[in-house]
């Protein structure tokens, strides 16, 4: 397995539990208390939270030019600011570098048409108990922009973290 595919599986499977989350009331619930780990940076806007299997999630979109600086400090500063430290290597794919070292990435999606192109941020940070947030960013152009944000991040408490199935970039 390239180490591309590794990431479109890490990234499909990001987006996999976030679309379940906004599928249906059977399976998600709005969640009135939230995690400081999830944070919603100044001029979000649509913000959804949603307790699933366990987790507690965060989605919005926000108007911002790629490759949004200063939506990336806003989430590192807060998170660091509470104790969390940033995952060097993808959380589910040991090895695999994260965004916080290689920065953005591109690829295409041609699942939609016409096809579109999705420059994607992915990182986690862990804190001392163990607990893991996740942060998906995304521009997704057409049908949208570069100009609009859209933010997917997840809370996983430590009991289910150590249970998450992992892929050693070793093991392609």
């Amino acid at each position: 397995m390239t180490p591309h595919t590794v990431l479109q599986r890490a990234l499909v499977a990001s987006l996999v539990v976030v679309g379940l989350a906004a599928c249906g009331p059977s399976i998600h619930q709005e969640t009135p208390q939230h995690t400081e780990a999830l944070i919603v940076c100044p001029g979000a806007e649509e913000v959804n939270w949603v307790r699933f299997e366990g987790t507690d999630q965060l989605r919005y979109q926000i108007k911002v030019e790629y490759p949004a600086d200063g939506i990336v400090s806003c989430i590192s500063k807060r998170l660091s600011e509470n104790g969390w430290q940033p995952l060097k290597e993808d959380f589910w794919n040991p090895g695999l570098p994260s965004s916080y070292v290689r920065g953005w990435t591109q690829h295409a999606d041609a699942t939609v048409y016409p096809e579109a192109t999705v420059d994607a941020w992915a990182n986690q940070w862990r804190n001392q108990s163990g607990d893991v947030a996740w942060y998906f960013l995304q521009y997704r152009y057409p049908p949208h922009d570069r100009h609009t944000l859209f933010v997917n991040a997840g809370f996983i408490p430590a009991s289910e973290a150590k249970t998450q199935p992992k892929v050693p970039q070793n093991q392609q």
